[in-house]
């Protein structure tokens, strides 16, 4: 949660900050990347 909240400084849109956290969490799942 650190490291979210240090890359969502900023965003004061929560509709962004919930995209923001969706892609970390599962957004190479999402788009079929593997990820590194």
């Amino acid at each position: 949660m650190k490291v979210l909240k240090r890359r969502c400084y900023g965003i004061t849109n929560l509709a962004h900050l919930y995209q923001r956290v969706c892609l970390d969490l599962s957004g190479y799942a999402r788009f079929g990347v593997r990820p590194i």
